[in-house]
């Protein structure tokens, strides 16, 4: 009868150590990927302020779509969603020239509406014209022309 009661207490353990560690598992898999993080977008649009546009504000079009009261003017856009389940803030946004400009490496372009907390599924656009001059489209990787696109600044919010 003792080597019964041996038997059940081993097998016990070893339940109770693989419970165990698929608990340790979830929680680290839980705890790494409860976090936010941000999906980002840029393109090329021009701009449509129309007293027909949606909630009475402006929207974008593509360059070459024919849209009444669309700008001449083409802006760099760039649209920030949070695909993560924590809020974020998006506090700025600038990036790196390819080749220095008068001593500088970077630059910043100064918001139009951040900080901006962005919530869980929650989308904040930017744009400027700042970019455009001289340099005709955007290419991968958030280039354009002799610029590199990036979120400055974002951080968890609290």
């Amino acid at each position: 009868m003792a080597q019964a009661s041996d038997v059940l207490t081993k097998v016990l353990a070893f339940w109770g150590a693989i419970l165990s560690s698929i608990g340790l598992g979830w929680n680290l898999y839980r705890d790494l990927h409860d976090r936010g993080r941000l999906k980002v977008e840029a393109d090329v649009r021009r701009i449509v302020m129309s007293p027909m546009s949606p909630n009475g504000r402006g929207y974008s079009v593509k360059p070459d779509l024919p849209v009444e009261g669309a700008s001449e003017q083409v802006y760099v856009r760039v649209s920030v969603t949070n695909i993560g389940r924590r809020p974020k803030v998006w506090e700025g946004w600038g990036g790196k020239h390819l080749k220095p400009v008068n001593g500088k490496e970077g630059f910043v372009i100064i918001p139009l509406e951040l900080p901006k907390k962005l919530q869980e599924g929650e989308t904040h656009t930017e744009f400027t014209p700042e970019l455009i001059a001289g340099a005709p489209k955007i290419s991968e990787g958030f280039s354009c022309g002799t610029q590199r696109i990036s979120i400055g600044t974002s951080r968890d919010a609290r």
